[in-house]
């Protein structure tokens, strides 16, 4: 089936799933996987997106195609009026987005830009060697505003405050050009790196920079889709191009010190196609995850912790017109 889906991107709350298209980018609801929104460029597709929840702005990149929207432009979507509310144009290809309240992120793959969203005036750019989407992540909570990027010599993974990414909070010593993905836990605790050409996932303290353990995900590397910890900080998942979900199980304290030497296994497995995409995120009060195919297929499943198994709920194909 031909991919109708680009990038797929959840709300803070998980209540909305935003995906780019062809055509544009669409809304739905995560709950009953209804289309809620499905605006569509005068020429070319969407290709990066980020949703905000309770706002009626997207942030979306352009995918260039017959002379579209160029990959290097942003634009602010009014999904209230359906109009244009903000172009932001750089020079280079856009690979990741975030907005938030305070602060829009924009990634490229030597340069990261920050603008305040009360004006969307550049705020500083951050020289950084990103070799791919999903090695810079972000967290924010009622206390941490963090991201995690490359230092500028690429030794290291820095901890900042998006809001002064220039003042470095704490650095974890693993090169970026080893890293495939970062995802921080939803109270910016706990920071996944996968690593090793996804075949190894190391599990760090944000606070202490410290090491917590080490996960095994295979002996062969692929490429990582996705990471993502549920509501609790529990479990965390990862999906990739091999075509297995793995939910890891997050060690206690006590047992970090036993397991700190050793690189554990997944807690649960789930397979699916090979090299098809699957992008997926934890509800926000449970254990239902919410998973899309990059050809529109919507899932969800449930981890059963009392059958100790992953258990399907329900599947849709995503009305995307």
């Amino acid at each position: 089936m031909e991919k109708q889906i680009r990038q797929v991107t959840f709300d803070t709350n998980s209540e909305k799933i935003g995906v780019t298209t062809p055509f544009g980018f669409a809304i739905f609801d995560s709950e009953t996987m209804l289309l809620l929104k499905n605006p569509r460029f005068q020429v070319g597709g969407g290709e990066q997106i980020s949703l905000l929840s309770d706002s009626n702005l997207v942030a979306v990149s352009g995918d260039g195609a017959n002379g579209g929207v160029p990959k290097s432009t942003l634009l602010l979507w009014d999904i209230n009026t359906d109009q244009i509310f903000r172009q932001i144009d750089h020079s280079t290809i856009i690979v990741d987005v975030f907005l938030t309240r305070d602060v829009l992120i924009v990634v490229r793959l030597d340069n990261i830009s920050f603008y305040n969203t009360a004006d969307f005036a550049l705020i500083q750019n951050v020289q950084a060697p990103v070799k791919s989407k999903g090695i810079v992540s972000i967290v924010t909570t009622f206390a941490n505003s963090y991201i995690v990027l490359p230092s500028n010599d690429g030794q290291c993974l820095c901890i900042c405050d998006f809001h002064d990414p220039s003042h470095v909070l704490g650095k974890i010593p693993i090169a970026s050009s080893k890293v495939s993905m970062t995802a921080f836990d939803r109270e910016g605790n706990l920071l996944a790196i996968a690593a090793d050409d996804g075949k190894i996932v190391q599990l760090w303290s944000v606070r202490h920079q410290k090491h917590i353990t080490s996960y095994r995900r295979g002996v062969f590397g692929t490429e990582v889709i996705c990471i993502a910890f549920d509501n609790l900080s529990n479990y965390f998942l990862m999906t990739s191009k091999r075509g297995t979900m793995h939910i890891f199980a997050i060690p206690t304290p006590s047992e970090a010190k036993q397991y700190a030497e050793q690189e554990l296994r997944s807690k649960y497995t789930l397979n699916l196609k090979k090299e098809i995409v699957y992008y997926c995120q934890f509800d926000i009060s449970g254990y239902i995850i919410n998973g899309i195919t990059g050809t529109g297929m919507m899932k969800k499943i449930r981890l059963d912790l009392e059958k100790n198994e992953i258990v399907p709920v329900g599947e849709k194909v995503l009305d995307i017109k």
